[in-house]
């Protein structure tokens, strides 16, 4: 009853401060909520639902506020859905014992009369049923221990924007006017893992476009074989469209299985180069 107090408190909580946040100009919204996202970080490592250290989840040091207060919300949530989630599997591990005892029937004794005449004595007979010892079945109970996401999946940022959905060549310039940049920006975050969500879609896009789509110049896919097995990093190749073909550019990425579903995948950006203006395409499948 505690713990399912404590889950109304958490979620309240998370519902107030937002309504609080969002009240206040842009620029300070996200500060608090970076703060807040930073505690709530904490809080999943104390409580060992997360085994890493804190990573730099600003992905684009050159976005708009609107645009990285859209990206911090949605990795607030996530840090949210995850803690609760933790805490119940917490709850929900029990182990049970359960003990059967068989008895025995009660002892019988069964004792013949004894039979008196004048001249003659009968000595009386007693039979004894053994005594049976009460047998002690203990049964063997398994715990099963929830399944943990990889690290790699719960610490990766999300992908959020509209225009990483644009496969028409129409020249988006969503930062501040000018076109996305996550090969730079990427590498100056220390390169996190990243998964495509909500507008963005839900996988890297797995085909060629024109150049100057997805709100970049030189927009980045991958026609490559996504890993089958959960928790490995597989590296792969992704390319870049331009003037000269859909392959004109070629970069090194990884790419990680985080469940068993059809489209639970996370991204990394491994290749050395900075150059801009590369950026990566989101599908919905």
């Amino acid at each position: 009853m505690a713990t399912k107090i404590s889950y109304i408190l958490l979620l309240t909580m998370a519902a107030l401060t937002t309504a609080s946040i969002y009240n206040a100009p842009t620029n300070r919204k996200l500060e608090q909520l970076r703060k807040l996202t930073d505690i709530l970080h904490e809080k999943l490592i104390t409580e060992n639902c997360l085994n890493e250290e804190k990573n730099k989840r600003s992905l684009m040091e050159a976005s708009s506020d609107g645009v990285q207060l859209e990206a911090q919300s949605e990795l607030y949530q996530h840090l949210v859905d995850l803690l609760i989630a933790c805490r119940k599997a917490k709850q929900e591990k029990t182990t049970t014992k359960v003990v059967f005892v068989l008895f025995a029937a009660p002892k019988r004794t069964n004792t013949t009369s004894t039979t008196s005449t004048p001249t003659t004595t009968t000595t009386p007979t007693t039979t004894t049923t053994p005594t049976t010892t009460p047998t002690t079945t203990t049964p063997t109970t398994t715990t099963t221990t929830p399944a943990l996401l990889p690290l790699e999946c719960g610490n990766a940022i999300n992908l959020t924007e509209s225009w990483r959905l644009d496969h028409s060549g129409s020249e988006i310039r969503p930062i501040n006017g000018k076109t996305n940049c996550d090969t730079r920006d990427m590498i100056n975050s220390g390169r996190p893992w990243f998964r495509f969500v909500g507008q963005a879609g839900n996988k890297l896009l797995d085909k060629c476009v024109p150049m100057e789509s997805c709100g970049t110049n030189v927009a980045m896919w991958s026609n490559a074989t996504m890993p089958s097995t959960v928790g490995n990093i597989t590296p792969f190749q992704v390319y870049g469209a331009w003037r000269q073909g859909c392959a004109r550019f070629t970069r090194r990425a990884s790419v990680m299985r985080c469940s068993g579903g059809n489209h639970d995948f996370v991204y990394r950006f491994d290749d050395a180069s900075a150059q801009c203006d590369f950026g990566f395409c989101g599908m919905s499948s």
